[in-house]
């Protein structure tokens, strides 16, 4: 492996380094066009939100926005797949990290401010 040659490919018969070398363009330009549209996309949604803070024009163009960076891709391939258990196992420990943060937000808010009393 040190000097180059990561031998032949069980599944295609080939070098991998040629195999490597062939998926290579593809991959930069699958790469470098999803940059280009997620720079032109965010730049767009932040213009339009930074137009109108607070307003329901914000509220429409970040939500999709954070939808679409808080969803993990093998959340998503787990649903086409039709892979419940997955599903339900992420939710459910997305569920139980949301509420014990804000669990930890309460009691810390109620540590600073007096007027906060913790029943």
């Amino acid at each position: 492996m040190l000097h180059g040659n990561l031998g032949e490919s069980l599944t295609v018969g080939l070098s991998v380094n040629t195999v490597l070398r062939r998926a290579l363009p593809p991959t930069l330009s699958l790469m470098i066009g999803g940059m280009v549209l997620w720079l032109v996309s965010g730049i767009t949604v932040g213009a339009i939100g930074a137009l109108w803070p607070g307003s329901w024009v914000d509220r429409i163009v970040t939500g999709p926005a954070l939808s679409a960076m808080v969803i993990p891709t093998f959340l998503l391939t787990a649903v086409k797949q039709g892979d419940l258990m997955v599903v339900m196992g992420t939710v459910l420990v997305t569920v139980i990290v949301i509420a014990l943060v804000n669990l930890i937000a309460d009691i810390c808010h109620a540590l600073v401010d007096p007027q906060v009393h913790i029943t």
